[in-house]
């Protein structure tokens, strides 16, 4: 083999290997922007899976009509969403009204703990000892939280 012919395939190796990084390096990057995607990508697949036969069952009943079996697919599947996070947040906003006419009144109550929470795992001593010093003074509590705003406030800035 002539030093002409080793120096090409050298060069032509030499393309090849950079080819395949930046193809290697590419996949990567993409695969990096593609992760936090996947876990809700492989859910979607198993609910889809796992409700197949009942979106069967209903396209039968509804006569073969698959346009209108999926739309009463996805209206209750969004109406099995959307009810309970409307309650959850009726109750949230009904229970803060409520903190503020006591915190206002400076009539507010916050019963103790039930004894069970000091069990509950990972974060059932921090939060029975926080749950015991709110019932026995609330003020105090809430004053360390609004110093923990006050210091976030000072690294993110209100506009």
């Amino acid at each position: 083999m002539t030093d002409s012919a080793s120096d090409g395939l050298r060069r032509q190796a030499t393309d090849w290997t950079i080819h395949l990084v930046l193809v290697a390096g590419l996949m990567f990057w993409c695969f990096l922007i593609f992760r936090p995607f996947l876990l809700p990508l492989v859910w979607g697949m198993v609910i889809a899976v796992a409700l197949s036969p009942l979106f069967s069952r209903l396209e039968s009943l509804l006569g073969g009509r698959r346009k209108l079996a999926g739309t009463l697919f996805i209206l209750v599947g969004v109406g099995a969403m959307v009810v309970p996070a409307w309650f959850l947040s009726a109750s949230f906003f009904e229970r803060a009204k409520l903190f503020t006419a006591q915190e206002h009144q400076e009539t507010m109550h916050v019963p103790a703990p039930p004894a069970d929470v000091a069990d509950w795992p990972i974060i059932g001593d921090q939060l029975y000892e926080l749950w015991t010093q709110a019932s026995e003074d609330p003020e105090a509590v809430l004053g360390r939280f609004v110093d923990m705003k006050n210091d976030w406030t000072t690294v993110f800035p209100e506009r």
